[in-house]
């Protein structure tokens, strides 16, 4: 399916925008960045949960700053010595990461004075900058170098630095502009899901749904944001929200991703992922309901890059067919996979440059994985979604042709039965006239004479209605009188008729204006109560037309629908015991309307008026024959 230029132009300006965004912090000028570390020294030693304070024969090993220590069942402690000529004016004490169990910071020069204790056991108020422990601190406090004690169930991978109060605002300014944009694009492309679902449901929208909205708040809780509804006395703690949505997350993620491969039509490529992901599911619930926090996030982190690492050796061995009419192709997955591999490289490779800055490396991936992966998929589900709406108009149309056609067919099968019907019962009457007067032998001139009549005249309305719809009668108008020409008809059809009014000149096609009369007079004639004359009108109306009005009487309570009487086949509950086809007012509408003529019945009791309107003989001009 073809895109407009206007939805490229948006989405590349789009993702241009985020790329800008992302690149800032290593383009900036190196005046506006952050200040840069102080040098220090830094050991660590792992201890047992019971010591309050590292031994003297501690052994105490050597530690860089944004080192992984794994996961630690264990309290660590960092003891750190900073060189005092590279400590800014007024000096912030930050740790990283936010999602820790405890952390405390005592003097190594004095053990006993506890300069700061946080964590998800102890509330405290909020920091400079969500995503870190901060601490203003003293020269002196600094002097005799620091014990800093971390406790956590994820992995260890503790951060100690001195910045500038300065240094501090800057990474917060930047901290909260990438947020904002990661979480206004998100929001987007959640408003967008849930739209989707509403015009047309898709398990596979809904899987996106559910994903980037667990991605939202996964991404509010790696950020810190939910530090003060999560420390001390809060419902969670900070440490159990992290870890119970990075296991959410990841799951989700791996579900879309599955039905995602699913849309391509390799079967065993799906099974083979869906496998992967079932097994990795299953042993994570097993060590979380275990209360193994740590091996239940290896394993979450290990089916994340082995689901990645799956997905793409086996896609680009895929080959699809060219019956589907989804937009999504292997290509667009792997490019989908891809993107989310990218940013993860790239933190491993800033890592092994610039260690100490891993945690907001990891931020800021994490973060992009939104604006860029999610774009893509965003994009490739809008257009699936798209050509799936066309299609299914498609179908619908082509649904709705079929049962028009449908219906014409009954309809016209209906019509044909009514017309076998009604010729049945015309011709069976006269025949069974001519069989009886045969054996009474009474079979004379006149009888054969009105049956034949009778059968000559229903197959004569059933020929002429469809001539009609068939459009073989043309229309040729001219000026002609009208009484003369009703005189014609009344003297033609025997009929007894008291008719007034003076022979005015109208136009229409007097070949079938004679037709209509003739089924107008006779079905008054017919229906009409005996003895009482039927009587005809010729006036001007209020617009110098030329208004016929034919009135006759009929046993009151058996008066014809007026809403009905001019539709096919349709007889009233007097006629039963006349012949007649039911085609007669409807020869008769239908040449009117063909002539443009007005055709109209008005029923009061015991009395039945038709009216027939002809335009101004004066401006009716148009197409006429003198």
């Amino acid at each position: 399916m073809c895109i407009t230029e206007a939805s490229k132009a948006w989405f590349g300006g789009f993702f241009l925008v985020a790329v800008v965004v992302l690149a800032w912090p290593a383009f900036a000028d190196s005046d506006q960045r952050p200040a840069q570390e102080p040098p220090m020294t830094v050991e660590y030693w792992v201890a047992d949960p019971g010591e309050a304070l590292p031994p003297a024969d501690a052994q105490w090993r050597s530690f860089s700053i944004g080192q992984s220590l794994g996961f630690q069942s264990r309290p660590v402690w960092l003891r750190v010595d900073f060189h005092q000529p590279s400590l800014p004016e007024n000096p912030w004490l930050m740790i990283q990461p936010v999602h820790l169990d405890s952390i405390r910071v005592i003097s190594a020069g004095n053990p006993d004075v506890v300069l700061f204790e946080a964590g998800d056991r102890v509330t405290r108020r909020g920091s400079i900058i969500p995503y870190a422990y901060t601490l203003s601190v003293e020269r002196s406090m600094l002097a005799g170098g620091l014990l800093v004690r971390v406790e956590s169930a994820n992995v260890m991978q503790p951060m100690v630095s001195i910045q500038s109060r300065a240094g501090l605002h800057n990474q917060g300014v930047f901290f909260y502009i990438l947020f904002s944009v990661a979480f206004a694009v998100t929001l987007l492309y959640l408003l967008w899901a849930a739209t989707a679902i509403m015009t047309s449901y898709s398990p596979l929208i809904v899987a996106f749904l559910v994903r980037m909205s667990l991605y939202l708040v996964t991404l509010i809780v790696h950020m810190g944001l939910t530090r003060p509804l999560a420390s001390g006395e809060g419902l969670l703690s900070q440490d159990l929200w992290h870890n119970t949505m990075a296991l959410l997350y990841i799951t989700a993620a791996q579900m879309f991703d599955y039905m995602l491969l699913r849309e391509l039509g390799a079967r065993w490529v799906s099974r083979v992922f869906a496998a992967f992901v079932v097994i990795f599911t299953l042993a994570k619930a097993a060590a979380w309901g275990l209360a193994d926090v740590s091996l239940a996030l290896q394993l979450n982190n290990a089916s994340a890059l082995g689901a990645l690492l799956l997905a793409l050796a086996t896609v680009p061995w895929i080959r699809r067919g060219n019956t589907s009419i989804y937009s999504i192709t292997p290509r667009a997955v792997v490019t989908y996979f891809l993107l989310q591999a990218a940013p993860l490289s790239l933190v491993f490779i800033g890592a092994q440059y610039e260690r100490a800055a891993f945690a907001q490396y990891l931020s800021i991936a994490f973060m992009a994985a939104a604006i860029v992966p999610g774009g893509y998929i965003t994009y490739l589900l809008f257009r699936r979604q798209r050509s799936l709406l066309e299609e299914r108009s498609r179908l619908a149309t082509r649904a709705k042709a079929l049962q028009i056609r449908s219906d014409e067919e009954r309809a016209r099968r209906k019509e044909i039965g009514q017309l076998l019907e009604m010729l049945s019962h015309e011709i069976r009457t006269p025949l069974a006239t001519l069989r009886m007067a045969h054996r009474l032998n009474e079979l004379d001139v006149e009888v054969i004479s009105r049956a034949t009549e009778a059968i000559g005249h229903a197959l004569g309305q059933a020929d002429r209605v469809d001539e009609l719809e068939r459009g073989r009668l043309p229309v040729r108008h001219r000026r002609f009188g009208l009484r003369t020409l009703m005189e014609e008809v009344v003297d033609s059809r025997r009929l007894i008729l008291k008719m007034t009014g003076d022979d005015l000149p109208v136009i229409a096609d007097s070949d079938l204006t004679r037709i209509l009369l003739t089924n107008l007079l006779e079905n008054a004639d017919k229906y009409g109560t005996e003895g009482a004359p039927v009587q005809a009108s010729l006036c001007h109306g209020s617009s110098d037309d030329v208004v016929l009005r034919i009135n006759n009487a009929v046993v009151e309570g058996g008066e014809p629908d007026p809403q009905q009487v001019f539709t096919k086949y349709y007889r009233g509950e007097t006629a039963s015991g006349q012949y007649g086809t039911g085609l007669g007012l409807y020869i008769a509408r239908v040449l009117a309307e063909r002539m443009g003529l007005s055709l109209e019945m008005h029923v009061t009791p015991g009395q039945v008026s038709v009216v027939l309107g002809f335009p101004d003989a004066d401006e009716a001009t148009h197409g006429v024959i003198s």
